[in-house]
């Protein structure tokens, strides 16, 4: 039984949408109406909603004149399966291969009509769709379908076999049917025989992929009879930090139990830091002496992931930094790898997206004076500048934020003044800037004529008439502590700055923005984790993780998680030492784990990706 879930579990990861995005999809943008009605229904089913999805895909896949009809299709028979109505599925997409044999989709087809005929207890004719998904397979389904052709590959008998070679449309073909049974044997532990066939192939194939896959499963296999390889985590398992080091050691077990490629053995060898730099590392030392280690995860705070990470460098041995978002922590050797983007990243990422996508212009900050908060306030500010636009304030807090009022009123003036002075330039004809005094003249103007109208007591000028709005500013950044949310949101609004909010990773706390929803509308957060309960995949792990652990997973598990599954993933292409795991994960792009996605390639080898979260109508939604 274990076994057959495992295979269906295989098979039902499809790539995601996204990988279907050939000729046919991209054609399909100049029908944005279609093109929002395909999206929604992939929305729909992401959310478990698969009778809503089915209703919108069976209106695009009848439409004659769409683009999407032959994606609509597919997708509508996921849906189908997701249901239980395998029967309806398997139908819907032989009636798709019928139609459409040459369609770009076809090697999902058969992919997923495989998952059908597996699931009705028919493992040969599954096989057969996987062979038939092969010829058209991007590398990712090509890698799929050969993973379930070597499971297969150990129940069909020799008869079916070699049916099943018989079948094989042509030699690249048959070349795969060769790795999937090279696979199988890894599986059974038949490790010579692995390395005598994977070099045959490797000479004899005539296409790159084969090759290349050849070469992984040899030196996997020649690895594996050499014994276990050896992962290092050094993490404070006591101190101050333990509850965090211990729930992100039980994300490494467990991807380390669920991700273990077959045929090698990896053994975790765990290192108390104790939240000290000298036992941090003395613990590296000890780690870089075991030629077995290939990779160490750790540590949780940047100083000590910077110690640990400048001597793993000198003896080639990669380190995965999983939780430090200290910027510049890469740069201290080539063979580190930072999992968090950095704090100026996130500030530049965040101020590109509120100019090119939100389309501000005008900006304010406001941060503690502490070292994450002017990292993160001046890498925004200067990337703003960069692009054109312009920061009419920037104010900084030293103490409690219980008062900010004199900060505010400082942003509401120069708000004001911004907005006078861009409402007289609107209005010469000659689109020429007013002058200091111009604006000047306007501003009293103003004061005067809330002076004139209050009453005893109310106030006399414009800035402290809270009453009045300052819509200058077209958005605010706060990159500020948790415990400072009450009172920001909250003083926020009351000085009645009509900007969009803007804040770092510290702002993705559900309970504290559900409490100071009323101030927060349409607030837009960078963060390097995000739990989706929307996700199937999220609540995979969520569930899996409470079974091993009897525990719910927070952050810290989710990063050991992701850690730990990047260097399987990298040992399962075939990179079984240090320098070979270090050549793979530089390499690696828009990878999904459970927090987010990772990309090292082309950032220095720290992540380039970060999750951008929209707080609207009282929920939180990942906008990018």
């Amino acid at each position: 039984m274990r076994l057959a879930a495992w295979i269906l579990s295989l098979l039902l990861t499809l790539p995601a949408m996204a990988s279907w995005g050939g000729p046919d999809f991209q054609a399909a943008r100049r029908e944005e109406e279609d093109r929002a009605r395909f999206q929604e229904a992939i929305e729909f089913f992401r959310q478990g909603y698969y009778s809503r999805a089915q209703e919108v895909l069976e209106a695009i896949a009848a439409d004659p004149n769409s683009n999407l009809a032959s994606a609509a299709q597919v997708m509508l028979a996921r849906t189908l399966y997701r249901q239980g109505r395998i029967r309806e599925a398997a139908e819907a997409l032989e009636s798709f291969l019928r139609h459409s044999p040459r369609s770009r989709y076809s090697s999902y087809a058969h992919y997923l009509l495989a998952a059908c005929r597996i699931r009705e207890h028919d493992s040969f004719a599954g096989a057969s769709h996987l062979l038939r998904s092969l010829s058209q397979a991007d590398s990712a389904l090509f890698r799929r379908a050969l993973h379930g052709l070597a499971v297969l590959s150990t129940q069909l008998s020799g008869s079916q076999w070699e049916q099943l070679q018989g079948e094989a449309p042509d030699r690249p073909t048959l070349e795969a049917l060769r790795l999937a049974v090279l696979e199988g044997k890894l599986r059974q532990g038949r490790l010579s025989e692995v390395i005598a066939e994977a070099e045959a192939l490797q000479s004899e194939a005539k296409t790159e992929r084969v090759r290349v896959r050849a070469a992984e499963l040899a030196n996997i296999a020649r690895r594996a009879q050499q014994g276990a390889l050896r992962v290092g985590a050094i993490l404070p398992l006591t101190g101050p930090l333990q509850a965090e080091g211990r729930s992100l050691l039980r994300g490494v077990q467990l991807a380390l139990k669920r991700h273990l490629p077959p045929g090698l053995r990896v053994e975790l060898v765990v290192h108390d830091s104790e939240s000290s730099m000298l036992r941090a590392v003395h613990a590296i030392q000890e780690l870089i002496r075991d030629e077995r280690i290939v990779a160490v995860i750790g540590e949780l705070e940047g100083d000590k992931s910077v110690a640990i990470g400048a001597i793993a460098g000198m003896a080639q041995l990669p380190v995965l930094v999983p939780a430090s978002n200290t910027t510049g922590l890469t740069s201290v050797a080539g063979t580190v790898f930072q999992l968090n983007m950095d704090l100026a990243h996130r500030g530049r990422l965040l101020a590109e997206f509120a100019v090119r996508e939100l389309g501000c212009r005008s900006f304010a900050t406001l941060a503690p004076a502490d070292e994450y908060g002017m990292e993160m306030a001046d890498a925004f500010s200067n990337r703003v500048d960069e692009l054109g636009g312009i920061v009419v304030a920037q104010e900084w807090y030293y103490d409690s934020p219980e008062d900010l009022s004199n900060q505010f009123k400082r942003i509401r003036r120069l708000g004001l003044l911004y907005w006078l002075a861009d409402s007289l330039a609107r209005r010469s004809s000659g689109g020429s800037l007013p002058t200091s005094a111009q604006v000047q003249a306007m501003f009293q103007a103003l004061n005067d004529s809330i002076r004139i109208h209050a009453k005893p007591g109310e106030p006399t000028n414009v800035v402290d008439e809270e009453d009045y709005p300052v819509r200058g500013v077209d958005a605010i950044f706060f990159p500020i502590h948790p415990d400072d949310i009450p009172y920001v949101s909250s003083q926020f609004a009351r000085f009645n700055i009509r900007a969009r909010p803007l804040g770092g990773a510290e702002w993705y706390s559900p309970e504290l923005l559900q409490t100071n929803r009323r101030y927060l509308e349409n607030l837009v957060f960078v963060t390097d984790w995000f739990f989706d309960e929307a996700d199937s995949t999220y609540r995979r792990f969520r569930d899996e993780f409470r079974l091993e652990t009897g525990t719910s997973p927070d952050r810290w598990a989710a990063y050991g998680y992701d850690s730990m599954s990047l260097i399987l993933r990298a040992l399962a292409e075939g990179a079984v030492t240090r320098q070979e795991l270090c050549q793979v994960l530089q390499g690696t792009e828009k990878v999904p784990g459970i927090r987010g996605l990772t990309t090292f390639k082309g950032n220095d080898r720290s992540n380039a990706e970060i999750n951008l979260i929209q707080f609207a109508g009282g929920r939180l939604v990942r906008i990018r």
